[in-house]
C-alpha cells in the first residue's frame, strides 16, 4: 500500500477536500475540528498521508513518546472512502495498518496506538491490546 506524505504546502492547497474527507472521523473526537486539526499539521505535530489505492483515504498520524515511556505512532484520525463493499473495507483497512506498523518499525517506534471506537477497532484488530480507549501493539 502506498501511502503520499503530503507537505505543508500540499496540506493547505488540498485542505477543504482532505477536511472533507475527514469530516466523519472529527466528527467523533468532539476536540477535534478541521480548523484544530489543521493548525496541528501545520504545527508539525501531525503528519498527513493520502492513500490511494483502491480508495480516497486520509491518515492523520503523531508520533511521541507515551506516558508510559514507549515510543508510539497514534492513528489520530482516519478517513476516506474504499472500493467495494465491508469485505473490501475491512481489508483495506487491515492493509492500511499494517503499512502503518511497518513505518513504525522503520522509524524505530515501539508500539502503534489508535483511540476512540475501541470496540469496532478491536475486532478489526485482535492482535491489538485494549488499554482503556486506547488499542496498543507492540512493532
Amino acid at each position: 500500500m502506498q501511502f503520499e506524505r503530503l507537505d505543508a504546502a500540499e496540506v493547505a492547497a488540498q485542505w477543504s477536500d482532505l477536511a472533507d474527507i475527514l469530516a466523519p472521523s472529527f466528527e467523533l473526537d468532539p476536540g477535534t475540528t478541521a480548523e484544530t486539526a489543521l493548525a496541528e499539521i501545520l504545527a508539525d505535530d501531525m503528519t498527513v498521508f493520502r492513500v490511494r489505492d483502491g480508495a480516497d483515504a486520509v491518515l492523520l498520524l503523531s508520533q511521541g513518546i507515551a506516558a508510559t515511556g514507549e515510543r508510539a505512532v497514534w492513528v489520530v484520525h482516519l478517513g476516506g472512502k474504499v472500493e467495494g463493499g465491508p469485505k473490501q473495507r475491512r481489508a483495506f483497512m487491515q492493509q492500511a495498518v499494517r503499512s502503518i506498523e511497518d513505518m513504525a518499525r522503520e522509524i524505530g517506534c515501539d508500539e502503534v496506538r489508535m483511540e476512540g471506537r475501541v470496540s469496532t477497532w478491536g475486532r478489526l484488530f485482535p492482535d491489538y491490546q485494549q488499554d482503556g480507549d486506547v488499542l496498543r501493539k507492540a512493532v
